[in-house]
């Protein structure tokens, strides 16, 4: 038992051993400045040159991230908070073709996003009357005539129901902004004819 015993702790410190002499030889070390800015124009402020001075104690290997983001307004609804960005990885020693990246780049002219879908989900086929289809021309405020729009309705399954499908019944529609009037009236009409 005692000869296991030792067996058991010799196998333990060697491990141990071997586990801090491994540890001992890696070694990262990765320093990031990366601007927050909340429009294209405020990158224009940002002077790159300047950021040499936040690595100039870092050693020449050391591994580093210079870049930007661009914040998309708390009044957009959405998950990704960041409208367009770049970050540049690698060593100290490239920092000056990272600022020349940096302060060449041009903002891209994203256009004002527009809405391109109305789809009304309900829980009952009942309900599909009670939608006011009239209501998607103001939904739809501010597109232009040729614009792609869809309009359309989908009805849930109920929990009795079995299926994998969680939608019952789906109807859409789709055309030019210009032809609103005669999606509107499509969709009245088959919202309006359903039966239970």
């Amino acid at each position: 038992m005692k000869n296991i015993i030792t067996v058991i702790l010799l196998i333990t410190a060697i491990n141990a051993f071997a586990q801090t002499k491994k540890t001992k030889k890696v070694k990262f070390k990765t320093s990031s400045l990366v601007f927050s800015v909340d429009s294209t124009d405020e990158l224009k402020t940002i002077n790159w040159d300047e950021t040499k001075d936040f690595f100039k104690n870092s050693d020449e290997d050391e591994e580093i991230s210079i870049g930007f983001k661009v914040m998309k307004g708390d009044n957009i609804n959405t998950k990704f908070k960041v409208k367009e960005s770049m970050v540049l990885n690698g060593k100290v020693t490239h920092i000056d073709k990272f600022i020349k990246i940096l302060s060449d780049y041009k903002p891209k002219s994203v256009d004002e996003v527009k809405e391109s879908a109305l789809v009304f989900t309900v829980d009952s086929i009942k309900e599909l009357k009670d939608i006011k289809w009239k209501e998607a021309k103001e939904f739809f405020e501010g597109s232009n005539e040729e614009d792609e729009i869809t309009l359309g309705c989908k009805v849930k399954r109920s929990k009795e129901e079995k299926s994998k499908s969680t939608i019952k019944k789906s109807f859409q529609v789709s055309g030019k902004f210009k032809d609103l009037d005669k999606l509107i009236k499509i969709m009245s009409k088959y919202t309006k004819s359903q039966k239970e």
